[in-house]
């Protein structure tokens, strides 16, 4: 019994890991600029494997002990779905780490014939030696570790159930963070574009891009952002339905303050994406909005009528915050697309070369993390201005990791959604235990999904993969969501 209690101490030690550093990277990655900078990136890889090697040895101990009352017993089998959508995820990790594996010349070349050419161009390889898939190998292993440390969050996640069996309780509390993260993002992000004096947080100064709140890149933020407001809308359905009959003033007395709260936290959000001014971040957030309407009313948290309600309601407040704060600059914004001098011109040019790279090396592509040192023997226009990325994340994906990432990722994406619009939920309400607030799994699904969506729409007109605190937002999501859609253990 007592070899028992120390497990039991050794176990909840684990959680604590697991929960507190799942909080700290939903809340770090975003203020920390971003995770863009060297210190600020390798510390988010450093928690995510912290985090997930303390699950595995918490998997461990509860092994050796009796399952508490509650926790469910290891399934004996799992859908097929499931087996499909996870080896999907695993296939697209693989492809990294197959890139730098050494192989002879003459397989490299036998799959990819302009990778062996590049080698024995530019003289790294001979006709008898040994190399790899890759052209910039250490940029790929560094991409791949990003990746993996992604990947171990996501089955982390997942898969996560504390001793106590409430996973819904564990839910609520992250999302808290993830939504209270959002607002004080928004927030800071309100209040230095009317106080711009080139620093973010007004110490750092700032020499290129175009900041909004903690991130360099109005769009990263708008690509953050939409992904926090349905999760945000995502609490609040959970709620349940409104206190009925009586007068208005009765209604709103017996109304959950924190109803309220969640409601103007939503709408701060909202005001700073439409002050972002990012054109790519309002429209797929607004198809985000539009979806999460939809799949609300496909799981039953709102009647049509409500639907309508909300989508009217929200076009109301979308109105009047333009109208105060300006529209002159965000419709000039809309109205300059594929004007001559901006970067937008310039994109079609980026896609189509880019769309050459994958021509020249459609198997595998060019190695992860590569694009930026190989776009310029492919860039057919006259620009100084060095281009970084594809300006599309999945024409990226496509260069730098050729058909074998492009099907991996398109497969796990597609998987994902249509369990989700094949999912059929219980009728289970929000966890009511303490220490943020309450979710039901349809609200949770919901609003996971919504967000998840609005950054995969924008992701196809600007980057956000390579964005460390977006990328981990996306994996958390998703891992959240088919937490739910496909319960493990």
């Amino acid at each position: 019994m007592a070899g028992d209690h120390t497990l039991s101490i050794s176990i909840r030690r684990c959680e604590r890991i697991v929960e507190w550093g799942a909080v700290f990277l939903v809340v770090f990655s975003p203020l920390a600029f971003g995770a863009v900078e060297t210190w600020a990136w390798v510390t988010l890889v450093g928690v995510c494997f912290l985090v997930a090697g303390a699950e595995r040895y918490r998997r461990y101990l509860l092994a050796r002990l009796p399952l508490p009352a509650g926790y469910p017993p290891p399934r004996a089998c799992r859908p097929a779905a499931e087996y499909i959508f996870l080896g999907f995820g695993i296939l697209f990790l693989l492809g990294p780490l197959v890139q730098l594996i050494p192989l002879p010349i003459s397989l490299i070349s036998a799959v990819s014939p302009r990778t062996a050419r590049y080698w024995l161009l530019t003289g790294r390889a001979t006709s008898g030696s040994w190399t790899v898939f890759s052209l910039y190998p250490s940029r790929t292993a560094g991409e791949l570790v990003k990746l993996a440390a992604y990947g171990a969050i996501f089955v982390t996640l997942r898969g996560y159930r504390p001793s106590s069996g409430d996973r819904m309780a564990f839910a609520g509390r992250l999302l808290t963070a993830i939504v209270a993260t959002g607002f004080f993002a928004s927030v800071i992000g309100i209040l230095q574009k009317y106080s711009w004096q080139g620093m973010i947080y007004w110490v750092r100064p700032i020499r290129f891009g175009r900041p909004f709140g903690p991130f360099v890149n109005r769009n990263h933020f708008a690509g953050y952002i939409i992904m926090v407001i349905p999760l945000a809308l995502g609490l609040l359905l959970s709620r349940g339905p409104r206190p009925s009959g009586g007068t208005f003033r009765d209604r709103l007395a017996r109304s959950d303050p924190r109803s309220l709260l969640l409601a103007f936290i939503a709408l701060v959000m909202a005001s700073a994406l439409l002050l972002s001014y990012s054109r790519s971040g309002i429209l797929a957030g607004f198809l985000g909005f539009i979806y999460l309407v939809g799949i609300s009313r496909r799981f039953r948290l709102i009647d049509r009528r409500q639907a309508l309600v909300i989508f009217v309601t929200s076009l109301v407040l979308m109105a009047l915050t333009l109208s105060y704060f300006g529209t002159a600059e965000l419709f000039g914004r809309f109205k300059r697309i594929g004007g001559r001098g901006e970067e937008v011109e310039y994109r079609g040019d980026i896609w189509r070369d880019t769309v050459r790279i994958y021509r020249d090396f459609p198997v595998l592509g060019i190695g992860l993390g590569g694009f930026e040192r190989f776009y310029p023997y492919y860039k057919s226009f006259d620009r100084r201005k060095p281009f970084t990325h594809a300006e599309n994340d999945y024409l990226q994906t496509a260069a730098e990791l050729g058909t074998w990432g492009l099907v991996s990722l398109g497969g796990f994406l597609l998987v994902f959604f249509g369990a989700v619009a094949a999912w059929k939920p219980g009728r289970t309400g929000p966890s009511r235990r303490p220490g943020g607030w309450p979710v039901s799994g349809r609200g949770l699904v919901a609003g996971c999904s919504a967000g998840a969506l609005g950054l995969l729409l924008q992701s196809a007109l600007n980057f956000n993969f390579s964005i460390p605190a977006n990328a981990l937002l996306l994996a958390v999501l998703l891992a959240l969501a088919a937490g739910r859609i496909f319960p493990g253990r």
